[in-house]
């Protein structure tokens, strides 16, 4: 039988004694928590340049409509993304698809979880159809088809878990099995045989499984991980630290004896997990 891997959190770190436990344990978790309140700001902001996008790619008279398609496409899978987050920490938030302005809305309106959903999916759908496999000008920090679908395949499985969701009479777990289903047969060269090799360190930069990337400001430099991802902390919030994660195939309790909060193990010991 195939090991199962779970994450455990090392809470006795002197490094990182109460590293990210608002998230992980909800312990003290407020909408003042640093990780909630931030989200929340930089998400809506990233979604107005997003729809600045998509509402001004109509006023163009001119430019190569494939490109400009792309970049739409691109545009509102990210939005997607952005809103997959609010809705998943937050319920039933406000959904604008307007860029914004001068004049804030000051009595906004919480739109419903259907609502929220129905318009995640139609962005995520719009850009599978649209994007290809290799990213626009070579970039690898730009989202691609194959970053589409997997969103795609988590958002149906997240409204179908836990909302239970339906579309067109099909349940959303079904739509994430049938996404998924049709993801690996179509990317199965892009997976790894051995679940190690996801973590492995030579692996981090350029992971053939990776959905998108978090590249910092120049794509091509390799090491310029940690300056992009101090500009917009929605890709590390939630997620490890890539910097400080390791991972142990083995049982070996020793093994454990790290400075590194986070830690990926064998499901053959009664961890808190």
């Amino acid at each position: 039988m195939p090991e199962c891997y779970y994450w455990y959190v090392h809470t006795n770190s002197s490094d990182y004694p109460d590293y990210a436990k608002q998230v992980i344990y909800y312990d003290g978790l407020a909408t003042n928590t640093n990780a909630t309140n931030k989200l929340f700001g930089q998400a809506y902001s990233m979604i107005g340049n997003c729809n600045a996008v998509v509402n001004r790619a109509e006023l163009l008279t001119d430019g190569n409509e494939k490109d400009i398609t792309t970049l739409v496409a691109e545009a509102r899978c990210l939005r997607a993304f952005y809103y997959s987050i609010l809705v998943n920490t937050y319920g039933n938030v406000t959904l604008t698809l307007e860029e914004s302005s001068q004049d804030p809305i000051l009595t906004p309106q919480r739109n419903s979880i259907e609502e929220l959903y129905t318009q995640i999916i139609d962005d995520l759908k719009f850009a599978a159809n649209n994007l290809e496999d290799t990213p626009y000008d070579n970039n690898r920090a730009r989202v691609t088809k194959k970053t589409a679908l997997g969103l795609l395949a988590r958002v149906y499985a997240q409204g179908g878990g836990e909302y239970g969701l339906t579309e067109e009479g099909v349940s959303y777990w079904q739509r994430a099995k049938e996404v998924a289903e049709d993801m690996i047969l179509a990317y199965s060269d892009c997976l790894y045989d051995d679940v190690e090799d996801v973590w492995a360190p030579a692996n981090n930069r350029n992971n053939k499984e990776a959905l998108f990337i978090a590249a910092g400001p120049d794509a091509t430099n390799l090491e310029n991980w940690n300056a992009g991802t101090q500009c917009n902390n929605n890709f590390t919030y939630m997620y490890p630290k890539p910097n400080t994660l390791t991972i142990y195939p083995t049982p070996d309790y020793r093994q454990e004896l790290s400075s590194s909060p986070y830690h990926l193990q064998p499901q053959t010991r009664n961890h808190r997990h």
